[in-house]
């Protein structure tokens, strides 16, 4: 902007200077703005894209300093009108000069032109591939350098056909257009080299959308992550961009106003999206935001330690179900199935203990089956453990929930009934006995029906502690033995 300055200043100076020798002077200072301003034009270019970066200060003060030493020797021109040869005084303006260059100029001319044309390239190259917003920058960029340039064109093509034009004149639509790319375009608020430094190296996926749906802004571990062409810049319509993923268009098109997250599979690959809207500073939305990042080593690490603790569930269950076979293992008979003496002892003074509290009876009745040795001397020990299986699973059918039959030893059975006065224990224990004689012959493929003797005792009646009622019931029990067998005996209060 300095040199353009000086460079307009210049030719304004030397369109109202009144001697040749103000005019001389005007015109040499001149050659120093206009020659300059091409090299710090690609300068510009190059910093604005950050694209090549191999112009540094020492290039740069290489390429200034051939326009410098031209304004050197056009200084003392008027020893070798090497800059110009003559100088043509105009009909009508008098103050009007025009200049008969000589090689000087024509060899600074190409050199500037040299520059504008490799400065038109760097910014093309840049808008080829740049999103929306950087190209309309770039291109705003181009208009604003070619125009003046394009005005040097016609002055030295049409010598005099403009009397006082002057290629700097059209630096003032140069700044206009220049104004609009700041404030329009924000030149400046959108650098491409913070956005390339950022886009270029960022790890996570990165898609950017504007109003009507075009995907303006696509970095490479985005196109890597979403299977795209990272070198394809221009804007697209999101069902162009993300075709092979429906479900993540439908929800970049219906963003709400606060972010969400989720997560899309491709292949093998898991990868998280978080989704944002993008608003102006009215709040209105402009667009989405598309972060993306692969999570797959993470859905990974859940899925396993899902899995684990599914297998660590099913094995607490296991475990549970082990424990539980284990203690019915502890407190059953493993022939009859009924609970066994250490089960009965365990839970039996719990029992009497509440009856007390309630006041109801308990009644005991002690099951012995008649003749067992005999049984198993003369059919074997497979028979009598048969005839055990059939008169425990007969016992266990008859009793209520909250009752307790229990194989007490050998071929005694006790069997614990709750809130059972001593009447109703004896007629029970009548049925059992009717019942087993007449179903064992047919059930077990005997010649001759067993029979069972049983003795009946009741708590509180024939006593207050679990033992006293027992030894009551077996007494009953070698009564109804020693009676004949086959038989019910109720102890006696």
């Amino acid at each position: 902007m300095i040199s353009a300055a000086l460079w307009t200043i210049s030719d304004g100076m030397d369109l109202i200077a009144t001697s040749l020798g103000q005019h001389m002077f005007w015109a040499k200072l001149s050659y120093l703005g206009a020659g300059t301003i091409s090299v710090f034009l690609l300068h510009m270019a190059i910093e604005y894209t950050g694209r090549y970066k191999m112009l540094g200060a020492r290039v740069t003060a290489a390429l200034l300093a051939v326009p410098i030493l031209g304004f050197a020797v056009t200084s003392f021109n008027e020893y070798h009108h090497l800059s110009w040869t003559g100088v043509i005084q105009s009909s009508t303006n008098p103050r009007v000069l025009t200049y008969e260059h000589g090689p000087l100029f024509w060899f600074l001319l190409a050199y500037a032109f040299a520059l504008l044309m490799a400065t038109s390239a760097v910014l093309v190259h840049h808008a080829r591939s740049a999103p929306r917003e950087h190209r309309r920058q770039s291109l705003t960029l181009i208009a604003g350098i070619v125009i003046p340039w394009a005005a040097m064109v016609v002055y030295v093509v049409a010598p005099g056909q403009f009397p006082g034009f002057n290629p700097s004149i059209a630096l003032a639509l140069s700044g206009l257009i220049f104004i609009s790319a700041l404030l329009r375009r924000r030149l400046l608020s959108l650098v491409p080299i913070a956005r390339d430094t950022l886009m270029e190296t960022m790890s996570d996926g990165l898609v950017v959308t504007d109003i009507l749906g075009n995907g303006v802004v696509l970095n490479p571990a985005g196109a890597r992550l979403l299977g795209l062409d990272a070198g394809d810049q221009r804007p697209r319509q999101l069902g162009e961009l993300l075709g092979h993923w429906p479900e993540l268009v439908e929800r970049i098109k219906h963003v709400e106003d606060t972010d969400s997250h989720f997560t899309l599979k491709r292949g093998a690959l898991h990868i998280g999206f978080e989704l944002l809207p993008l608003k102006d500073k009215f709040g209105v939305r402009q667009g989405g935001l598309l972060l993306a990042r692969d999570v797959t080593a993470q859905v990974e690490t859940e899925g396993a330690l899902t899995r684990t603790n599914e297998e660590l569930h099913t094995r607490l269950a296991d475990i549970e179900e082990l424990h539980t076979e284990l203690r019915e293992q502890a407190i059953r008979d493993p022939l009859t199935g009924l609970v066994n003496r250490r089960y009965l002892n365990e839970v039996l003074e719990g029992e009497l203990g509440r009856a007390a509290r309630e006041r109801y009876p308990v009644s005991f009745i002690m099951v012995d089956i008649d003749g067992f040795k005999h049984i198993n001397d003369l059919l074997g020990h497979a028979t009598g453990d048969l005839i055990l299986r059939v008169l425990g699973s007969q016992l266990l059918a008859q009793i209520r929930p909250g009752d307790i039959a229990c194989r007490y030893g050998g071929d005694e059975f006790l069997v614990v009934l709750t809130n059972t006065d001593l009447h109703d224990a004896g007629r029970r224990a009548q049925q059992w006995r009717t019942g087993f004689e007449e179903s064992s012959a047919e059930i077990m493929g005997l010649d001759e029906p067993v029979s069972i003797s049983i003795g009946v005792a009741t708590y509180p009646t024939h006593g207050v502690s679990a033992q006293q009622v027992f030894a009551a019931a077996d007494a009953a029990l070698y009564s109804a033995k020693a009676a004949g067998r086959n038989r019910v005996i109720v102890s006696s209060v």
